[in-house]
């Protein structure tokens, strides 16, 4: 019996020693399992994982891109002209054109329909644009819109005239000698406001007489030498204006689509001594006859397809333009706002670009007005004003770098994330094969234990 036991008790101490075959630590644990398993090195190694965690969704955000479009608020509001005033008088051509709008809002002005400038409203309000306005009559109009080039109210227009200088008088020309021997008169200047003829080939009879007309007629007739004449439309009303020359003669086309129908006729004339002479109105039925002959180029304009845009500081601008009517070529002066003017030279009416890169900007945000001049070969002038929006990122960054030590820390650790997600990867793996290994270890020396513990009682039943 005594037998038995003892050799019951060396097989369980053979085991026992066999699994603390290994152990080099005072508490008698495998060195690599107390390594591995130690509390510091485990709170280390959440650490780790919790700074690579913020870093990788940091690096993701950072790198993640989203295209979407929401509707800024539509402003209840319009943007009104307050300078110059209703029915003024102006010199010299070129006119800074004010008023009122809503703020974080951009306002287009325009002479019918014809685009004269862009501005951005700023924080008190307010707009300004420099245009340059055409001979006789412009009716200003002052439209807003959103950051996301959505319209607001409209607003009235304002009528303005401008009135260039008196050209220098030149000497009167009389007309050919007939082959009759009696003595001819002396050519007379008119001094009243007649219509000769309209489409230029109707002549013009009586006032009390309807005649029909194309959509976009042109009216031929004298006034006094050097006198502007303005022709309105009635009912929409439809302008257009011109002036005699030397001898009186006048002729003015309407570039504008007349709709078809009954109209009423003002006729105008201002003498250079600012006498006004009107002609009787009369009517004129328009049909949907196209012109029969331009006599006359179309005013000179120039438009661009403009929408809100913020640009970046150090990157190119482009703008795209477009000349309408004039006599080509077209010359161009462009003044982008930070002391660079360029020029250039279209041949031809089409679409083209300009392009140019900001270097400095004091804010984080800011807006450049950039003006645009044309001149054609016959001196005619037209100007347009559009609004750049520029973004400076380095000066965001160096006036709000509030973020906590922790960000950049993290800011530090996002280069490397290629290399230390693996290590921290395999180092995780090692772990847990020390713990998997200890575990397929313990569980073989138990079954060896019970094994023998059966082995034994199997003998101790057989003595």
């Amino acid at each position: 019996m005594k037998q038995t036991k003892s050799k019951t008790h060396s097989a369980k101490y053979s085991a026992k020693a066999h699994r603390n075959a290994k152990h080099h630590t005072r508490d008698r644990r495998p060195l690599h399992r107390t390594i591995a398993f130690h509390p510091i090195n485990l709170l280390f190694l959440l650490c780790v994982g919790v700074l690579l965690s913020a870093s990788s969704i940091g690096a993701i955000a950072a790198s993640y891109s989203v295209n979407g479009e929401i509707l800024a608020p539509i402003p209840t509001d319009p943007a009104v002209i307050t300078s110059p005033s209703n029915n003024q008088q102006l010199s010299p051509q070129t006119q800074t054109i004010s008023g009122t709008c809503p703020t974080d809002t951009y306002v287009e002005v325009s002479d019918n329909a014809t685009l004269l400038g862009i501005a951005i409203c700023d924080q008190s309000g307010t707009f300004q644009v420099s245009a340059a306005l055409t001979s006789g009559l412009n009716m200003l109009t002052a439209q807003d819109y959103n950051v996301t080039n959505n319209p607001g109210p409209s607003s009235s227009s304002v009528s303005v005239y401008y009135f260039p200088p008196t050209p220098p008088s030149t000497p009167t020309t009389t007309p050919p000698t007939p082959l009759s021997t009696t003595n001819t008169p002396a050519y007379v200047a008119p001094v009243t406001v007649k219509v000769l003829q309209i489409d230029t080939d109707i002549p013009f009879e009586s006032p009390s007489q309807t005649q029909l007309v194309s959509y976009g007629p042109t009216f031929t007739g004298i006034a006094p030498p050097n006198s502007l004449i303005v022709i309105t439309i009635h009912t929409n009303p439809y302008y257009c204006h011109t002036y005699a020359n030397a001898q009186g003669y006048w002729s003015c086309t309407f570039n504008q689509v007349i709709p078809p129908g009954l109209h009423t006729v003002y006729i105008t004339a201002q003498t250079p001594s600012k006498q006004i002479i009107n002609l009787p109105p009369f009517h004129l039925k328009v049909t949907a006859a196209p012109p029969k002959q331009q006599t006359k180029s179309s005013k000179l304009s120039i438009s661009t397809d403009y929408t809100y845009k913020v640009y970046e500081l150090n990157k190119p601008v482009t703008l795209n333009l477009q000349i309408h009517g004039g006599t080509q070529p077209y010359a161009l002066t462009v003044t982008w706002g930070d002391g660079v003017i360029s020029t250039y030279v279209e041949q031809t009416d089409a679409n083209f670009s300009i392009t140019h890169t900001y270097k400095h900007l004091e804010t984080s945000l800011g807006s450049i007005p950039v003006k645009i001049a044309a001149v054609d070969t016959k001196g005619d002038l037209s100007s347009l004003q559009v609004a750049v929006i520029l973004r400076n990122p380095s000066y965001a960054a160096t006036t709000s770098n509030t973020h906590p030590p922790s960000s950049s820390i993290v800011a530090r650790v996002r280069p490397w994330l290629t290399v230390l997600w693996p290590g921290y990867v395999v180092v995780l793996l090692m772990i847990f094969s020390f713990w998997l290994g200890e575990r397929q270890e313990t569980i073989a020396l138990l079954n060896r234990e019970k094994l023998q513990k059966r082995t034994q009682r199997r003998h101790s039943h057989s003595h």
